[in-house]
């Protein structure tokens, strides 16, 4: 038996902030808790989490939240040593006597730096230390392992750590939702961070609307605080053909992913693209440019030119002559059920 300890800091986002990083660490805490009942699991937070969770797993509380990855959970580690610490939050304790597989969120703040103003620096010297110090780096899609071939040429023992798991399709979404019907919707799915590239999607989808075939369509966006958008010359220009649900739940996100005739997403750089995934795992068209689609999902999509064109003509093609997509195939594909099996054996490797 192996006692392993989890960051679970990606946990206890706010409601309104459950993006990414959230998602990845709920799906892989509630996978293991379905498949692994043998090892001993503690999950290390800084304020209450209530989860359901078999017995094998304990929630404890560190204090202080302040400096809480440099000061509380290194106490911890020494005082109650583990086996494994699983750093599904990228950062690593200065101490810990645990074998560490960690969790890389990809390579933006290297090729963009000029989007992360203020914690660039500090996610750039996250990667690096992973890279030197974790037994085993996980990376969502080969995109991201390239980059690190390319751009930090880590020693060939630092790629030889690099392991290569896509995704799972989130619990909520492997439901049938067959009570749904096809609806004139445009949908984008994001945080609404800059690298998003958001306002390139709305100037796409005014070119859209003026398309006889489309001029019916609401472009809704999902996730999007709308206020940051709002004094764009295109926004302006349709303003009563956006929707905004910067807030939407589950049950809202699953609605729209199923009644939305696409998916548009234009980002300069994804490791992988979370809403890609799910839209298609709802049998949904997807349209992306060439740095919003990661390898593993570019052959499910219809590529489109980075420019407000390019966007609108690839959503006419997705729109008119929809890809078939085997959702029963994807979602065997991308399952969090072999994500953790995966997580799993890699515990006698390291």
């Amino acid at each position: 038996m192996y006692r392993i300890a989890i960051d679970g800091g990606g946990l206890l986002a706010n409601q309104n902030e459950r993006f990414g990083n959230y998602t990845v660490s709920r799906e892989l805490v509630n996978a293991l808790s379905r498949l692994d009942r043998q090892n001993a699991y503690t999950i290390y937070t800084f304020a209450d989490l209530n989860l359901p969770l078999p017995d094998n797993f304990a929630i404890k509380k560190l204090r202080p939240k302040t400096g809480w990855m440099k000061l509380a959970v290194p106490i911890e580690e020494l005082m109650n040593p583990k086996h494994i610490f699983l750093a599904v939050n990228q950062a690593i304790p200065p101490f810990t006597r645990s074998k560490v597989i960690a969790f890389s969120h990809g390579t933006a703040p290297f090729l963009y730096p000029d989007f992360y103003p203020g914690s660039g620096g500090e996610l750039r010297k996250q990667t690096r230390d992973i890279l030197e110090r974790a037994e085993m780096v996980i990376v969502s899609s080969i995109k991201v392992l390239h980059s690190f071939n390319d751009i930090i040429v880590p020693s060939q023992k630092g790629l030889s750590k690099i392991k290569t798991l896509p995704y799972g399709i989130p619990k909520f979404l492997l439901e049938e939702h067959r009570r749904y019907k096809k609806k004139k919707i445009v949908l984008h799915v994001s945080s609404g961070h800059a690298i998003k590239n958001t306002p390139l999607i709305i100037e796409a989808f005014a070119l859209l609307s003026q398309k006889a075939p489309f001029r019916d369509y609401k472009l809704v966006l999902a996730g999007v605080p709308v206020s940051s958008l709002a004094t764009l010359p295109a926004y302006f220009k349709i303003e009563r053909s956006i929707i905004s649900a910067p807030h939407a739940s589950e049950n809202e996100l699953t609605k729209l992913y199923n009644e939305a005739g696409v998916l548009v997403t234009a980002s300069y750089y994804e490791s992988f693209n979370l809403p890609v995934l799910e839209a298609l795992s709802q049998g949904t068209q997807v349209v992306g440019t060439e740095g919003a689609l990661v390898p593993e999902l570019k052959g499910y999509a219809h590529t489109a030119a980075g420019t407000a064109t390019g966007l609108a003509s690839a959503m006419v093609r997705a729109l008119s002559v929809p890809k078939p997509i085997n959702v029963t195939g994807l979602r065997h594909k991308f399952s969090w059920e072999k994500y953790a099996r995966q997580i799993i054996e890699f515990y006698e490797a390291i």
